[in-house]
């Protein structure tokens, strides 16, 4: 009778140990998706966060262009009106040239970062996952 009591104590520890291990397999699981989510979310925000500052820096530069060309115009307002039309419309095609390279770009800038915010490689590496199954200490 004591032996049998034994044997059944020593089977419910491995049950409890066999059912402890996959809770905390199931918890790794978890806490590493829940990583890798934070991660897709962070890059996400980092790229509209880098997306805001190119347009701004671009508007800056537009903004630039058109201060540095309205100064020239005023330097040359009082000359030759015909030198002052040529480099308007000098101005005019190059400025058009810009906006139309950053239009045709925009549509590829953004699908190559779409690409890169959700093609994020789900699976870790040896050392993460140890990492992770390590109980806290």
């Amino acid at each position: 009778n004591a032996e049998y009591m034994g044997h059944f104590r020593s089977q419910k520890l491995v049950k409890m140990s066999e059912s402890d291990g996959i809770s905390r397999l199931l918890k790794a699981e978890d806490d590493a998706a829940a990583l890798i989510k934070r991660a897709q979310e962070d890059r996400i925000r980092r790229l509209r966060e880098a997306r805001s500052e190119a347009d701004k820096a671009n508007d800056d530069f537009r903004k630039s262009l058109q201060a540095s060309l309205d100064n020239e115009m005023k330097t040359l307002s009082a000359g030759d009106t015909g030198f002052e039309n040529q480099l308007r419309g000098q101005v005019d095609q190059e400025s058009s040239e810009i906006e139309k390279g950053f239009n045709s770009n925009k549509k590829v800038v953004s699908e190559l970062l779409m690409h890169y915010t959700t093609s994020v490689k789900l699976e870790l590496s040896e050392a993460q996952r140890e990492a992770l199954l390590k109980p806290a200490a």
